[in-house]
C-alpha cells in the first residue's frame, strides 16, 4: 500500500512536472507530430496529403490526444504525461521483477531522468513514446509473455524505426545466458 502512494505521489510530479513547458516554444518534432496529427483529424491523408519519413503511430497519438483535449497546450500535457507515467509504471515493474525492493529506485530516477531539460525529456518526443513501449515489452519478456511483448516492440518500431534492433540484441542477450531457459 505505501509504494502504491509513493509511486501516485511520482505520477502526479511526472504530469505536474511537464506543465511549465507545455505552453514553452516547441521544438520543430513536437510541433510536426502535432500538425499532422491536426491534419489527420481533418481528413488528410498521412503520407499523401501530409507528408514525413517518421512512422505513423506518434502522429495517430497526437491526433488523438488533440481529439480529447484539443490542440495545443493540453495536448502536450496530456500525451507527455501519459507516456512518462506508463514508462514509469513499466520501470517499477521491471525493477522489481529484478529485484523487489527496487522499484521505487527505478520509478524515481525515470521521473528525474523524464523532466530533464538538456535531454529534452520534458516534451512528449517519439523517445519518451518509444520507451513507454519498449520498457513493457521488456517487462513481458522477462515475464515469459510473448505475445504482449511483441506488440509493444512493434508499436515502438511504428513510433521509431530505429527500435527495431531491441528485441533483436535482447534476444541475442537472452539466448547467450547458459541458464535461461525458454518456456515450455
Amino acid at each position: 500500500m505505501r509504494n502504491g502512494r509513493i509511486l501516485l505521489t511520482l505520477a502526479v510530479a511526472a504530469a505536474a512536472a511537464r506543465i511549465p513547458f507545455a505552453w514553452q516554444y516547441p521544438n520543430p518534432d513536437i510541433s510536426l507530430f502535432s500538425v499532422v496529427g491536426h491534419r489527420l483529424l481533418q481528413g488528410d491523408a498521412l503520407y499523401t496529403d501530409v507528408f514525413d519519413i517518421k512512422p505513423p503511430l506518434t502522429f495517430l497519438l497526437y491526433a488523438l490526444s488533440e481529439a480529447l483535449v484539443g490542440q495545443g497546450a493540453g495536448q502536450i500535457i496530456l500525451l507527455g504525461a501519459a507516456a512518462s507515467i506508463s514508462a514509469m509504471a513499466g520501470c517499477y515493474a521491471l525493477a522489481r521483477e529484478i529485484e523487489p525492493r527496487a522499484g521505487l529506485v527505478a520509478a524515481f530516477l525515470w521521473l528525474l531522468f523524464s523532466v530533464d531539460v538538456t535531454l529534452e525529456a520534458q516534451h512528449p518526443n517519439g523517445e519518451l513514446l518509444a520507451n513507454a513501449a519498449l520498457v513493457w515489452a521488456v517487462v513481458f519478456v522477462v515475464r515469459s509473455r510473448a505475445a504482449p511483448a511483441g506488440l509493444l516492440f512493434a508499436a515502438a518500431t511504428l513510433v521509431k524505426q530505429n527500435t527495431i534492433a531491441v528485441p533483436f540484441v535482447l534476444a541475442l542477450l537472452l539466448v547467450g545466458r547458459r541458464e535461461w531457459r525458454a518456456p515450455a
